[in-house]
């Protein structure tokens, strides 16, 4: 596990570890330089090393987990908050997606909107590997339901700027021996809108929490 990795292993809580495809992935991007410091300091990790400092690939990156973070979503409550860690923006708007434990104990990829841009709220992908699918599908944000069907360059304000992830569409492909959509429509899960009432297990468990 390199070092990237493990700067996120050792933020989450003791409830939660990383999926071994995402080590890979984080390994991954730390080998081809995907790996550095936002301005404000923030340690990253993003499917190019370019979009580090250029416009026109993925806006999505993964951090090591916050656990303020995780209080704006869950409350106060300590026996609960070892089961989830937001560790991706998923969109501009501070959208995120983090792992959460769900009650089998199996580690799922969930999204949290931010409510003040996208709203949705759920389990985000069938399986880690798929959500690292659904990067490779090239998406510049992942936090819009209303793009899932539309091809990633459809959905760019400069579609001249445009950079799909190549290399880490490569890299998954080779790895792990799958395919790649060209739409999120066949990855993402039907998520619910915030604080509307869902069947969704990490809906349910958050009302739970807050109720």
């Amino acid at each position: 596990m390199g070092a990237f990795a493990s700067e996120i292993a050792r933020s989450l809580p003791p409830g939660l570890s990383l999926p071994h495809e995402l080590v890979a992935a984080f390994d991954w991007m730390e080998s081809v330089g995907a790996v550095g410091r936002m301005k404000n300091g923030q340690y990253v990790g993003m499917t190019d090393p370019e979009d580090l400092n250029q416009s026109g690939g993925c806006l999505v990156h993964f951090y090591p987990a916050d656990p303020r973070v995780v209080r704006a979503w869950t409350g106060s409550n300590a026996s609960d908050l070892d089961r989830l860690a937001p560790i991706a923006q998923t969109g501009s708007d501070g959208s995120m997606a983090g792992l959460w434990r769900d009650d089998d104990g199996r580690i799922r990829i969930v999204h949290l909107g931010s409510g003040s841009g996208s709203i949705s709220v759920g389990i985000f992908t069938r399986s880690p590997l798929d959500f690292l699918r659904l990067l490779a599908v090239g998406y510049q944000e992942l936090c819009w339901p209303d793009e899932y069907e539309m091809l990633p360059i459809e959905t760019c304000f400069d579609r001249s700027t445009y950079r799909p992830p190549t290399r880490f569409r490569s890299w998954l492909t080779s790895t792990y021996s799958v395919t790649i959509p060209s739409t999120a429509a066949p990855l993402v899960l039907p998520m619910a809108n915030i604080g509307e009432p869902s069947d969704d297990p990490f809906c349910r468990w958050l009302t739970a929490l807050t109720a």
